[in-house]
């Protein structure tokens, strides 16, 4: 956003100390967020032997400090925790994310009810 430009630099340097990399993705407004149907598409057919790989590949750190495990735009439902209460680290092994993960790999992904509307996951 242009009115916090000034700041990505800042950003991006106390981050790159603690992280592999960092990315920057444009904004989303949270009335697309919520809007599960335009995203994921009505009366597609979801693939249940899809797994996803981006909760062992990533973390996604909100403005607001919230951690997520995906860069869906809807995935601040699927929030992991807050940096400002925990490390990465142990949001990375936290029951959440370590529960995300075992239910991807066994691929029962279509059990949370979150990844189940993921546009990611539909045909």
């Amino acid at each position: 956003m242009k009115e916090n430009e000034n700041e990505m630099n800042d950003f991006i340097k106390y981050w790159n100390e603690k992280v592999d990399f960092v990315v920057i993705q444009d904004f989303m407004t949270p009335d697309v967020e919520g809007d599960f149907e335009s995203l994921a598409g009505k009366g597609k057919t979801n693939h249940y032997n899809f797994r996803c790989n981006q909760p062992w590949q990533r973390l996604y750190i909100r403005g607001n400090g919230d951690v997520t495990p995906c860069c869906a735009m809807f995935s601040s439902y699927l929030k992991l925790g807050d940096t400002t209460k925990l490390s990465l680290v142990d949001l990375w092994n936290s029951k959440e994310a370590k529960d995300l993960r075992k239910i991807h790999k066994e691929g029962r992904y279509h059990e949370n009810p979150i990844c189940l509307k993921c546009s990611k996951m539909s045909g």
